[in-house]
């Protein structure tokens, strides 16, 4: 699931940087949050031939143990996933992670089915 840069320029990768990103590609309502993986499209901002992108993911929640992950379309276990999880009630957590998507450019996301109050996602660049 994760891929580093150093490993993109041995495969013959380069990393391309969005840029001045104005907001969040997807807020709270863009997800369903019942503990249930489902298909997230991102065809309409990755390019062709994309299989792996940078993400920024921010989530808070009102009490304790609330979780977001993210994960290769059609992986059969989150073990190889980005997970964030919040500790503690009320304090947000931001991470940055890299994803691998398929062929199509779909992921798969699940999200815990109560108490989150944030849920942000930023795509930050891509590896082609």
């Amino acid at each position: 699931m994760f891929f580093s840069r150093a490993y993109a320029s041995v495969a013959g990768l380069s990393y391309k940087d969005r840029g001045n990103v104005a907001g969040f590609d997807f807020e709270i309502g863009a997800f369903t949050k019942d503990d249930n993986p489902h298909t997230l499209d991102l065809s309409g901002i990755l390019p062709e031939g994309v299989t792996r992108f940078k993400i920024r993911l921010e989530l808070a929640g009102s009490n304790t143990g609330r979780w977001f992950k993210i994960r290769e379309n059609g992986n059969a276990d989150w073990i190889n996933c980005a997970f964030v999880t919040q500790q503690t009630a009320g304090l947000g957590v931001g991470h940055e992670y890299d994803v691998i998507c398929d062929s199509n450019r779909l992921v798969e996301y699940a999200a815990v089915s109560s108490g989150i109050t944030v849920l942000s996602l930023i795509i930050k660049g891509w590896w082609i």
